[in-house]
């Protein structure tokens, strides 16, 4: 899946993400990793593999996994591979090297319904 990534402010749900109820789900966010007030992604890369994130859906737990954490050329395009399963995907600056984004790719390992 190609994606074209220009966040201008805050946080951005990429137009190409898809959500938990849809087959072969992800979730795509972007946003800016420096030191501003507008980047809410600052701490990502204290994230560690195996970390977990929830997101509350139509009534619905989801819980994630980190899987795996990569680095792709800044520019201003993206390739993800679609994958079976339900995903959330972060992207973000790499703070050492501006010619770098940093993808986060969580893979869903269970859902409460009702929490």
């Amino acid at each position: 899946m190609g994606l074209t990534i220009n966040v201008n402010a805050t946080t951005m749900l990429i137009k190409e993400s898809t959500f938990p109820t849809e087959d072969n789900s992800n979730i795509i966010l972007a946003s800016h990793s420096g030191n501003s007030k507008i980047s809410y992604f600052k701490n990502l890369n204290k994230l560690e593999l195996n970390s977990e994130l929830f997101i509350y859906y139509q009534d619905i737990k989801y819980i994630y996994e980190l899987i795996d954490i990569y680095k792709v050329d800044k520019t201003g395009d993206i390739n993800l591979p679609v994958k079976e399963g339900h995903y959330v995907t972060l992207i973000t600056c790499d703070k050492k090297d501006k010619t770098k984004q940093v993808i986060y790719s969580y893979k869903q390992i269970k859902s409460i319904n009702n929490y």
